[in-house]
């Protein structure tokens, strides 16, 4: 079983990740959060997500409301036991800053992010 973590503000895009990652295997378990701050608490099992599991990937959308999709990517990074876990940035963003960022923190460009 794999385990996704999906960093996601906008509802509607969390429901097409979670059936395209389903699509792909029946052997996938998607949590969702809705900004950086719950995904810190996701990934550092605080508070709620005591128990949470250790996601096998990160699928982060770069432009949120509170902790912006940057700023958990330097957190994650930076932090000795999440910087192993991969993290793939969901293509919201085109700004050559926001493409530069990710690729020098280590995430993998999508197709899509690559069409304008």
């Amino acid at each position: 079983m794999y385990t996704v973590l999906v960093v996601e503000d906008n509802l509607a895009a969390v429901g097409v990740t979670s059936q395209a990652l389903k699509d792909i295997t029946l052997r996938v378990q998607v949590h969702a959060v809705r900004d950086g701050v719950e995904a810190l608490a996701f990934l550092r099992r605080a508070g709620p997500y005591a128990s949470a599991p250790r996601p096998d990937v990160i699928v982060l959308d770069f432009t949120m409301a509170k902790t912006n999709g940057r700023a958990l990517l330097a957190e994650v990074t930076q932090d000795p036991q999440l910087k192993r876990i991969p993290v793939v940035i969901l293509p919201s963003s085109t700004k050559p800053v926001d493409i530069r960022i990710a690729l020098s923190r280590g995430a993998p460009l999508t197709a899509t992010s690559l069409r304008e």
